[in-house]
């Protein structure tokens, strides 16, 4: 339902921020590595994940693309819920959560607090098939598209037309060469639509 929120904040707290967006205020829950990322700014994009459970319904939100992949990830594994996924975000990078699973480091997610070996274990299973191809895709987009909010939003655009990570990475990579990131979303969509249809 939500794909990111970009808005002026107006509250910063380790586990929370309010972000004013369109003079709505939004409560959104994060952990330890978005709240490093974020808690000088006072404009910020935040990827977000509604998380809805029976009568509860809370944003949880994050500095980068992959941040909210891997979330989505992790919440999808039985018994692990949001609460214990940012707790995982707050001490792993995506990259080392990754890499934990496909080496079946039982030791990495024990060391987090709260993690049992059962739990690591269960995580290293259901993780494993989930964490192939498609993580793979979507960190190669967002490995340009994090450098700024623009060209966060214009993979994002460039994603919903239909068109493969690979071909979006060449083509921002392409444009951040030629105009920098000091431009408009709708600068960098045109000019990187121009490449991808070209031919």
């Amino acid at each position: 339902m939500y794909a990111y929120i970009r808005g002026k904040m107006r509250r910063c707290s380790p586990t929370a921020v309010i972000v004013e967006a369109g003079g709505i205020g939004y409560e959104i829950h994060i952990g330890l590595r978005t709240y490093t990322e974020i808690q000088h700014r006072d404009e910020v994009l935040l990827w977000l994940h509604l998380y809805v459970k029976e009568d509860l319904m809370m944003l949880y939100g994050f500095a980068t693309a992959e941040e909210k992949e891997i979330f989505q990830r992790l919440i999808s594994v039985s018994g692990v819920g949001p609460n214990t996924a940012r707790l995982i975000l707050s001490s792993m990078s995506p990259d080392e959560i990754v890499q934990a699973v496909h080496a079946e480091d039982v030791h990495a997610f024990a060391s987090v607090k709260g993690i049992g070996k059962k739990t690591a274990q269960k995580l290293i299973i259901d993780l494993r098939d989930k964490l192939g191809k498609t993580w793979e895709a979507a960190s190669g987009v967002v490995g340009v598209a994090k450098q700024s909010a623009t060209y966060a939003e214009a993979a994002l655009a460039l994603q919903s037309l239909g068109f493969q990570p690979p071909a979006i990475r060449k083509a921002l990579q392409s444009v951040q060469r030629e105009l920098g990131t000091e431009q408009t979303t709708e600068e960098v969509l045109r000019h990187a639509l121009k490449l991808l249809t070209a031919g």
